[in-house]
């Protein structure tokens, strides 16, 4: 269990500049150094919030590197949702109290993740930009849009296109170009994969053989995949049915 260790606060439009890409030029140095944060560290294991970062004042969690899991269990089958640097989360939101249907939440560390805790003195100092609160809720909504076109994959009938989607569709945002492909590191293990695509592992094993075999996916070590391509058309038509670019800008989710 990792609870988080407190940093030294950082201006957030560094880190992040993206945050502040509508900010007028001449604003740009005054709004970074009101986008001072505190920042958090966890190490990998299941994620504890500390109490005082659930103030209702606060507006969530910004990653700045690493990625956290949100899994979701409903009758014994489990959900996985990936998140990386630009996301914001609240992770201690589980949804309304009163459901009909009881689902289990819990989020690990899969890799050392740093947090910027964007809380009410965050807002108030920043709240002359209201470009970064915009930017922020955008960010929201394209990660709604990737969840929405993970519903549209997950309703394919083949596992290896499945398999084959999600890795490209993960791809667009943290792949890196070389020479033989498209390089992706990520701590996913087959198990985690089955999740996301909504598979049963030995079913997964199965489809990634079989992309080995024809040559479009390559796992190089553990954690890192070589996509082959080019990557499926139909990555493209499903991204365009829920409003997503074709290739992410980096930010997506």
């Amino acid at each position: 269990m990792t609870d988080g260790t407190a940093y030294p606060p950082i201006c957030v439009l560094h880190e992040d500049p993206d945050l502040g890409a509508a900010i007028p030029a001449e604003d740009r140095l005054l709004s970074a150094r009101a986008s001072v944060a505190r920042v958090h560290s966890f190490s990998e294991g299941e994620l504890e919030i500390p109490a005082k970062m659930e103030a209702s004042d606060t507006l969530g969690l910004l990653l700045l590197d690493g990625f956290l899991g949100g899994f979701v269990e409903v009758e014994g089958r489990s959900n996985l949702e990936l998140l990386g640097a630009g996301d914001v989360t609240q992770p201690w939101v589980h949804g309304h109290p009163n459901v009909s249907v009881r689902r289990d939440i819990a989020w690990r560390v899969l890799t050392p993740t740093r947090v910027a805790v964007l809380d009410g003195e965050f807002m108030r100092r920043i709240s002359p930009w209201p470009q970064v609160a915009a930017a922020l809720f955008n960010r929201g909504i394209l990660r709604a849009r990737n969840l929405t076109f993970l519903l549209a994959v997950n309703a394919l009938p083949r596992i290896d296109e499945r398999v084959l989607l999600l890795l490209w569709h993960l791809a667009d945002r943290w792949g890196r170009v070389t020479s033989e492909g498209v390089s992706l590191e990520l701590p996913l293990t087959q198990g985690q994969i089955s999740m996301m695509i909504g598979a049963q592992r030995p079913s997964v094993t199965t489809a990634i053989s079989q992309l080995r075999e024809e040559g479009r996916l390559e796992s190089v070590t553990r954690g890192v995949w070589l996509l082959r391509p080019p990557p499926p058309g139909l990555l493209v038509d499903i991204k365009g049915r829920v409003g997503l670019p074709a290739a992410s800008d980096g930010r997506g989710t």
